[in-house]
């Protein structure tokens, strides 16, 4: 009897073959490679979007005690806010970098000196402060350089708030 080839039917081993697990790894490498700078990204863009949250509510609270002074004539050195009063600079009607004037404004707790530059706690962001220098910053919290990740109030600028996304 004479056997032919087409009637040999290869035996299936339920298995894949090399060739097959090498092509799926790396289409999982290729993915991963591509999605996976975007997944660790979310962590700096949530920072970036913290800061810049940070300087709209540094800026509207400037803007609000701005508005209070000029309401009430534009001369004072002190004006009521929510929750108590900010001190302000009479000439222009600016927060004072200080504790009683943009710290107080934006709710922050009193900061410890510490040279010439002071640190304290601000409702969950880290807070710095230099009144001799006339400056005043705040950063998300775990900012991998704080120093160029916030919003920083210097109220001889303009505009007195600058957003800082560098260190984020």
């Amino acid at each position: 009897m004479h056997r032919s080839r087409s009637h040999i039917r290869p035996s299936l081993s339920g298995g894949f073959t090399a060739i097959e697990l090498i092509l799926v790894m790396t289409v999982v490498g290729i993915l991963a490679a591509t999605a996976l700078p975007r997944v660790v990204d979310g962590a700096r863009d949530a920072r970036v979007a913290a800061a810049k949250g940070i300087g709209a509510g540094l800026s509207t609270g400037v803007v609000m005690a701005q508005s209070s002074w000029l309401m009430a004539g534009g001369r004072q050195e002190e004006v009521p806010m929510l929750g108590g009063t900010v001190a302000v600079d009479p000439e222009s009607g600016l927060p004072r970098v200080a504790d009683t004037g943009i710290a107080s404004l934006i709710g922050c707790s009193r900061y410890q000196q510490a040279g010439w530059m002071a640190r304290g706690e601000c409702r969950g962001f880290d807070q710095t402060a230099a009144a001799a220098e006339g400056w005043f910053m705040l950063s998300p919290q775990n900012a991998p350089d704080p120093s160029r990740c916030g919003a920083v109030y210097t109220p001889d600028r303009n505009p007195p708030v600058t957003v800082l996304t560098v260190g984020c």
